[in-house]
C-alpha cells in the first residue's frame, strides 16, 4: 500500500485507498460525500479547510448551497461521535470552514488486526503419513465443495444481473412516461434497486432524472445523484447524460453540460434520449441548425423513438 493512506483518528482507523473507516474490527457507515469531506480534513492535518474548498471538492464544477456542505459535515460528525461520545472530531471555525478536532497519526503495524495461521508449518511436518493422506482427501473434498460454490455463485450472479436489468428498465419506463404517478412508482422502484445494489451507477442516473421531474425547482439533489453515479462508474453514459442536461438547463453551465453530453454520446451513441438532450442543449445556446441535424439523425436512426418516453423530454429552460 502507498504511504500516507492509512491513519488513526481518535479511536478510528481510516483507509483513504479502500475508503473505509473502522472502529477496531467494525466498519463505520459513512456517506460517500461525508467521506470526501473527511479525506480533505485529513490531508489538511489539523489546518482549517475553507468552506469554498470543501464545496469544490464535494461538488466539483457545480454550484450548490452551503447548507448542503453543512448537512454532510453533520453526517460525518454523527457517524464518528456515535462510537466516541463527547469528543469533537470535526471543529467548526466560524465563517471560515472546518478542521480536525483530534490528533491524527499514521497507522503502523500495531494498528492492524493480527493475522494468525490455522496451524504452524512445524505442526504440518510432524503429522504422520496417514494424517497427510487424510488431509489430502479433506482438501480434495473442500475443493469440490468450493468448485460447486463458485458455480452456484456465478449462476446467482447472472440471475442477479438479469433481475437488476429488468428492475432498472421497468423503473425507467415508468419515469419516462412523465406522468407524475408513474414517475413516483418508477422512483420507488429505483430506490429499492440502489438499496439492494448501491454500486449500480445507471440506477443513480435514473434517480437523478426522476428527482428533477419531481422537484424541478430543486436540482441539487438530482445533480448529486448523477455525480454519485459517475463516482461509482466514470464510464456511465447515462450518468454523464443526465448530469450534462442538469448543468446546462438548471445551472446555465453550457460548456460543462455540453462536455458531459458529448462524453455520454461517445460512450453510448445508440441512445436517442442522450441525443435528444444534446439537441436541446444546442437549441438552448442558439445552435439551431445543429439541433435540427441531431433531430433528423434521431428520426433516421431511431424511428421508434416517437413511441418512446424520450420523445417527451424535459422542457427547455426559459
Amino acid at each position: 500500500m502507498e504511504p500516507n493512506t492509512r491513519f488513526v483518528l481518535g479511536r478510528y482507523q481510516v483507509d483513504l485507498v479502500r475508503r473505509t473507516v473502522a472502529d477496531g474490527d467494525t466498519a463505520v457507515d459513512i456517506h460517500w460525500r461525508s467521506f470526501e469531506a473527511l479525506r480533505a480534513l485529513i490531508k489538511a492535518n489539523g489546518e482549517v479547510v475553507e468552506k469554498e474548498k470543501l464545496l469544490e471538492t464535494l461538488w466539483p464544477g457545480v454550484t450548490v448551497d452551503e447548507s448542503n456542505l453543512h448537512k454532510y459535515v453533520t453526517k460525518l460528525r454523527k457517524a464518528l461521535n456515535a462510537g466516541d461520545v463527547g469528543k469533537e472530531y470535526v471543529e467548526t471555525v466560524p465563517r471560515i470552514g472546518y478542521r480536525l478536532g483530534v490528533v491524527l497519526r499514521l497507522a503502523d503495524e500495531a494498528d492492524l488486526p493480527p493475522v494468525r495461521p490455522s496451524f504452524t508449518q512445524r505442526e504440518v511436518k510432524s503429522r504422520p503419513a496417514i494424517g497427510g493422506a487424510r488431509l489430502s482427501a479433506g482438501l480434495l473434498g473442500m475443493l469440490l465443495v468450493l468448485g460447486a460454490g463458485f458455480w452456484w455463485m456465478h449462476r446467482k450472479s447472472g440471475e442477479r444481473a438479469q433481475f437488476d436489468e429488468r428492475a432498472y428498465q421497468n423503473g425507467m419506463n415508468l419515469i419516462r412516461d412523465r406522468a407524475l404517478p408513474q414517475v413516483r412508482l418508477g422512483t420507488d422502484g429505483l430506490r429499492r434497486l440502489v438499496q439492494e445494489n448501491p454500486r449500480l451507477a445507471r440506477a443513480w442516473a435514473g434517480l437523478a432524472e426522476a428527482s428533477i421531474l419531481l422537484e424541478p425547482t430543486s436540482p441539487d439533489a438530482a445533480i448529486e445523484h448523477a455525480l454519485h453515479g459517475i463516482s461509482i462508474d466514470p464510464e456511465c453514459a447515462e450518468c454523464h447524460a443526465i448530469l450534462g442536461y442538469l448543468l446546462f438547463s438548471t445551472k446555465w453551465k453550457w460548456d460543462e453540460g455540453g462536455r458531459h453530453l458529448s462524453k455520454a454520446i461517445s460512450l453510448k451513441p445508440a441512445d436517442p434520449q442522450i441525443q435528444l438532450w444534446l439537441a436541446q442543449r444546442e437549441a438552448a445556446v442558439g445552435r439551431t441548425r445543429q439541433a435540427v441535424e441531431i433531430m433528423d439523425r434521431i428520426a433516421r436512426q431511431f424511428p421508434e423513438a416517437s413511441n418512446l418516453g424520450c420523445s417527451r423530454s424535459f422542457p427547455l429552460p426559459s
